[in-house]
């Protein structure tokens, strides 16, 4: 559980945080021993599996940002990071909260945290499961408890079955929307600036999972919360309420920006999204048979580092774009060297 919090103050502007990340790489032991301390089994600490690789992003107060990429990217593990569950000392690169060092103990009294799994129990009603949250977090006793109880069942829409159980199993209880309305509002007692959640949509239909959505964007928006979560396959309507969206590939990020933005790319490189298929869903489908190609080496890498052509060394896919008046060639570096060196060997050998 949480470190308490300080006395709420929701009349008072609260402080808004801007989180960064330089340079950010992490692995883990790719093997280990579960009982070493019985057959003294050596484990090299060298051999790791790179789950982020020289990750560098920003998020701001006010927006949602969302870390978007195939499955096994690094999203989950990236969103630890942002919010001190994998601490800064375990990781090469740094952390910064408002232009200062992570510290986790601290920054856990601002933020929350809410995985993917709605660990609630199930025979506690919904108020009674965010008056458990409130008692631990909060200074002050029952009565402020109760009252900050209140305030968000009122901003999570939940009035309406704070006296149901929760439910789970074989217990009928309130529906998936509504108990990942309640995961939320668990780490919501203590008024975090900065709220973090792992796939807040998952196992939601659309329109629950638009409601959640909303919900967010309303906190990051009104109140000037700093918002981030992982998310795997948003709908259209989901994809207006994002402001900021971090795509990771393989533990790598190949875009930050706006989707505008990411659509952009995606046309100065030649394709055409399909008026069925979003644009951050057609980028991850591209990403995935890029990297295909590029592992058996007959691919085109197809992304631009910009618009203006830059080779940006924070992306695996980097291009070189030629300007011939009304066309434009766009080659893979590796390609464009291969033709430089055979374009050099005829003229030389004549063949």
């Amino acid at each position: 559980m949480s470190i308490p919090a300080e006395s709420l103050d929701l009349g008072h502007p609260k402080t808004q945080y801007t989180i960064k990340t330089n340079s950010v790489s992490y692995g883990v032991s790719s093997t280990y021993c579960k009982f070493g301390w019985i057959c003294q089994k050596k484990v090299n600490p060298t051999l790791k599996k790179q789950i982020l690789k020289d990750v560098t992003c920003e998020v701001k107060p006010g927006e949602m940002t969302v870390v978007a990429g195939p499955s096994g990217a690094g999203k989950t593990t990236l969103l630890e990071i942002l919010a001190g569950v994998i601490p800064p000392c375990r990781v090469s690169g740094q952390v910064v909260v408002n232009d200062r060092s992570m510290n986790p103990t601290i920054f856990r009294r601002v933020s929350g945290y809410v995985t993917q799994e709605d660990l609630l129990f199930p025979l506690l009603t919904v108020e009674e499961t965010l008056l458990y949250s409130a008692l631990f977090r909060l200074h002050g006793g029952l009565d402020k408890a109760k009252t900050r109880v209140q305030e968000l069942l009122v901003e999570l829409g939940l009035c309406h079955v704070a006296g149901a159980r929760i439910g789970g199993g074989t217990h009928r209880g309130i529906s998936g929307g509504e108990k990942r309305r309640v995961s939320i509002g668990v780490d919501l007692v203590h008024d975090p600036a900065v709220l973090l959640m792992d796939e807040p949509t998952s196992g939601l239909d659309s329109a629950a999972a638009l409601q959640v959505m909303s919900m967010l964007k309303s906190m990051a928006k009104d109140h000037g919360k700093t918002i981030v979560l992982t998310i795997h396959q948003p709908g259209f309507r989901i994809l207006e309420l994002i402001d900021q969206v971090v795509l990771l590939v393989d533990g790598t990020v190949v875009h930050q920006g706006s989707l505008h933005h990411l659509g952009q790319r995606l046309k100065f490189a030649g394709h055409s999204i399909p008026r069925q298929v979003n644009v951050l869903e057609f980028s991850i489908d591209m990403i995935e048979s890029l990297i295909t190609d590029v592992e058996s080496e007959t691919g085109f890498r197809n992304i631009t580092s910009s618009a203006e052509g830059e080779v940006s060394s924070s992306s695996r896919f980097c291009s070189v774009l030629f300007d011939f008046g009304s066309i434009q060639l766009c080659l893979t570096f590796p390609l464009y060297v291969r033709i430089v060196f055979r374009i050099t060997f005829i003229i030389f050998t004549g063949y």
